[in-house]
């Protein structure tokens, strides 16, 4: 007991002398860089937890030290990690990797993220000791336990990229995935109190999961995309999570890196399969919150100083954007799918975000999650948007179904007796549906992607069919009856070529254009103020053949017209 007694008395000086002999080892150049920079971090937090117990004081000048060196060598640690991750993306081919690499990537990133969510209730494990009353134990646990500084289990990051690991078995970590997801998401640390609650967001948790089913799992879906960029994005995120403990208050300098990987992948996908005309003024093709979110990486992310190397040499025409290629379809959806999946865990992950991170970065997480990882789904529609238009080859749709100037075209629809055949341009378009068809096929993309880019086609075509029908001069209505007829005879096949997916061709807009024909003239207003999706062009030609059909005065059409520009201005 009087051993014990003076050691208690002279704790606190040997924990200084000691601190000062660790302070010194780190200053050294050489101390935490490379491959050595997780395993210096890993084992100076052990040494601090040690001595924390050992004094029975929270050893803030030593963390505050470990955070100072920490910020300095992750700074150009992350540098690098973008550089990489920068150059794998302009050399990229966008192939699919077989499912064979996915296991060990997702139990890699599972792990992390798993010892970074528990660890940290025990990071100031001293403090809430000291906080309890209590004075004594804690060291004791060190002594009785293994020797943390030769551990032979201590593994560096790169050891466990090769997958030397724990030595934890694929299948094993298949079995345990589920409970590993569960403490994942079990505790949540408030940074601000170091007080550790289950169920104080348990409600997050349960909006977390179930959103996660709601669109993909990630790399726990049936079929995850991976590339050998999402590849290495994943290894950092998975390196970054382990981090974001290590770190401690810290811990935001890693969320911040996280971000600017993920917006540099973001905002590479648009520029390699997107619109660059869709950022113009004026331009609709983007939702708002896709076109706020890659103005602003183009004005502020790593683009902006970077220039973007060519997908192919001068010297060879070829590119796999090309139309030899179908334009990348499968590029496209490799591209696309995995930025998605990395998304997805990026989700997985934010409960343990918002653990380390404490209340003061919640704004910053929630405008990255709502801002940039939620567009995800945006910029996915408007790739998948803009490859069913390059494959689906109907430019010539307008002029064969509006009236033209040649010989008998502009009697389509200008009938008095309601046919049992579909017009001409029926056939050609639905050989084009073959087609379209027949590439997706060759592609060989996942059933999903497949359904979308039908669903897309079909809306397209039906922009373009309603352009087509107000182009139409004369149309009685009995004409109009044949424009319904046309419609559906397009409608049951392409319906056909869905049908597997349970999900019908959106052409509701072709349908209630043609059926507005219809509606009473002192409804017409209403309708025209309730259907903004109509553009001011096709409204006034719906307005001009209902007034010729029906023999309209000229001023009475004249003052309907009136009536709906004004009410269009506002």
């Amino acid at each position: 007991k009087a051993i014990a007694a003076s050691m208690h008395r002279g704790a606190k000086t040997v924990w200084e002398l000691a601190s000062m002999r660790v302070s010194t080892l780190l200053n050294t150049p050489s101390a935490p860089e490379g491959s050595n920079f997780i395993q210096v971090l890993d084992l100076a937090q052990s040494f601090i937890k040690m001595g924390e117990a050992f004094t029975r004081m929270e050893a803030t000048a030593l963390r505050g030290h470990v955070a100072k060196i920490n910020a300095t060598f992750f700074g150009a640690k992350q540098r690098r990690q973008l550089d990489v991750l920068c150059m794998m993306l302009e050399k990229e081919m966008w192939q699919r990797l077989p499912y064979e690499v996915v296991p060990h990537i997702r139990q890699e990133l599972r792990r992390s993220a798993r010892e970074a969510a528990l660890p940290s209730a025990q990071r100031n494990s001293a403090q809430a000791f000291l906080n309890q009353g209590k004075d004594d134990g804690m060291f004791q646990t060190w002594v009785e336990g293994q020797n943390p500084f030769t551990d032979v289990e201590r593994k560096s990051m790169d050891e466990f990229h090769r997958g030397k690991g724990e030595g934890v078995a694929a299948g094993e970590a298949e079995l345990e995935e589920e409970e590993e997801d569960e403490e994942l998401h079990g505790d949540f640390i408030d940074e601000e109190t170091q007080s550790t609650n289950t169920h104080a967001k348990a409600g997050s948790r349960r909006e977390l999961k179930v959103n996660s089913t709601e669109v993909h799992e990630g790399l726990s879906s049936t079929r995850p995309t991976i590339t050998a960029a999402s590849v290495h994005f994943l290894r950092c995120l998975a390196e970054y999570m382990w981090l974001t403990w290590t770190m401690g208050r810290g811990s935001s300098i890693v969320f911040a890196a996280t971000k600017q990987l993920f917006d540099c992948y973001f905002f590479f996908i648009f520029k390699a399969f997107g619109k660059q005309e869709a950022l113009e003024k004026g331009s609709n093709d983007l939702t708002p919150r896709l076109h706020q979110t890659l103005l602003r990486l183009q004005k502020h992310g790593v683009w902006s100083a970077r220039k973007l190397e060519q997908q192919a040499s001068a010297a060879d025409p070829w590119s796999y954007t090309s139309s030899g290629n179908m334009y990348g379809l499968k590029e496209r959806c490799a591209a696309i799918e995995s930025l998605h999946t990395i998304a997805d865990e990026l989700k997985r992950v934010r409960p343990v975000l918002e653990s380390h991170l404490g209340v003061a970065n919640q704004k910053d997480i929630e405008q990255f999650f709502s801002r940039t990882v939620d567009a995800v789904e945006d910029l996915r529609e408007h790739i998948y948007k803009a490859a069913a238009k390059l494959l689906l080859s109907v430019e010539w749709l307008l002029e064969e179904i509006g009236d033209s100037e040649k010989i008998g075209a502009s009697k389509k629809y200008d009938r008095k007796e309601l046919g049992m055949q579909h017009n001409p341009w029926v056939d050609r378009l639905i050989n084009e549906f073959k087609q379209f068809g027949a590439k997706v096929a060759c592609a060989d993309v996942p059933p999903q992607t497949a359904t979308l880019l039908w669903e897309y086609a079909a809306e397209s075509t039906a922009d373009l069919m309603v352009d087509g029908f107000s182009r139409v001069r004369k149309c009685t209505e009995m004409g109009r009856g044949c424009m319904s007829l046309d419609l559906q005879v397009i409608l049951q096949w392409v319906k056909k070529q869905m049908n597997s997916t349970g999900r019908e061709p959106n052409m509701r807009i072709v349908d209630n254009y043609i059926k507005a024909f219809y509606v009473p003239e002192t409804e017409l207003l209403h309708w025209t103020m309730t259907h903004p999706e109509y553009t001011r062009p096709q409204i006034i030609a719906l307005i001009n053949q209902i007034s010729s059909a029906h023999n309209w005065p000229r001023r009475r059409r004249t003052d309907l017209l009136a009536q709906i520009e004004e009410s269009l201005m506002h």
